[in-house]
């Protein structure tokens, strides 16, 4: 099913920072800052004023240009899913290969790798690297694979000697708007007389969760998608933009207006339920307060069925 989908990203959320809405004054209002407020646009207090408040709610924004954005209207009782993301680090697959401790001068020795992710997988994303063994060195052997690894310009891990046995790391990828994934994964298997060494996997492969890549692609897509133009290779960046290289986020996903909604999503001819996306730096201000503000709203300590 196709949804209309609502982005917000923010940098901080303090309760008490608030824009100059409901015959209220600014206080500490800037670029990036966001806030709950409620129908008559004062803002949410969930464990004071408002631990009652059954009204719908906005998340609000303050823009660089100026420009106070809300969200879609979110009303409790339409809620139909709640998803909290917290803040996970990607990670690289690194892993060792034992070399055999006296290789057979003359031998052929050599290693297969894979990359799952290349779409050309037969002519691109398999490689196998080969070296017939001139000492009974480990250490020569494991050298001359790593030269012959990293040569190769179209390599996707990095190869180095580790105790004289071969350690592979894979490299940085070329990410697709489609996916969140930024390292390349990699398959590996031996190849000739390498055939019963042993791999062992230092660090599993992770894409992460809550990644500046991931969550700028979450803003490229709900800017030229949703809420402009479908043609993303004529309008491929936008001049404002919100995610911070230097930080990842928490998110929080809520689908809510989900029967008889008059949203009619651009790329579907009928009614789409709606969804408010909100990431927030894990490392900023009030992620924490964020989700306890957020679920206090929705009753999920007394209704463990929402989310």
């Amino acid at each position: 099913m196709k949804r209309t989908i609502e982005t917000i990203i923010g940098s901080a959320y303090v309760l008490a920072d608030r824009p100059a809405l409901g015959g209220v004054a600014a206080l500490n209002w800037v670029a990036g800052k966001i806030n709950i407020l409620k129908e008559d646009l004062t803002v949410y207090d969930p464990t004071g004023a408002d631990a009652a408040y059954d009204g719908d709610i906005y998340v609000i924004r303050f823009d660089i240009k100026n420009i106070t954005r809300l969200s879609f209207r979110i009303s409790k009782r339409d809620i139909s899913k709640y998803c909290f993301v917290a803040r996970r680090a990607a990670t690289k697959r690194d892993v060792t290969i034992t070399m055999p401790a006296a290789p057979v001068i003359g031998e052929t020795y050599g290693v297969s790798l894979i990359d799952p992710h290349d779409r050309e997988v037969v002519y691109n994303g398999r490689k196998i690297h080969t070296y017939v063994a001139r000492t009974a060195v480990q250490a020569d052997l494991t050298d001359a694979l790593v030269l012959k690894i990293n040569g190769d310009p179209t390599s996707f891990v990095t190869a180095s000697n580790a105790a004289d046995d071969l350690n592979l790391v894979a490299n940085d990828g070329v990410q697709f708007l489609s996916e969140k994934d930024r390292f390349h994964s990699f398959l590996v298997s031996n190849t000739d007389s390498l055939v019963g060494a042993v791999i062992t996997e230092n660090t599993a492969h992770d894409p992460g969760a809550g990644t500046f890549d991931e969550v700028t692609n979450l803003e490229f897509n709900y800017d030229l998608g949703y809420k402009g133009h479908l043609n993303r290779v004529i309008y491929e960046d936008t001049p404002d933009r919100y995610a911070d290289a230097a930080c990842e986020y928490a998110q929080f996903v809520i689908e809510h207006d989900n029967a008889g909604s008059d949203t009619v999503s651009n790329d579907s001819n009928h009614g789409s339920p709606l969804v408010t996306v909100v990431a927030l730096k894990y490392n900023g201000t009030g992620a924490a307060a964020f989700k306890t503000a957020i679920e206090i709203y929705m009753d999920l300590a007394l209704d463990s069925n929402q989310g």
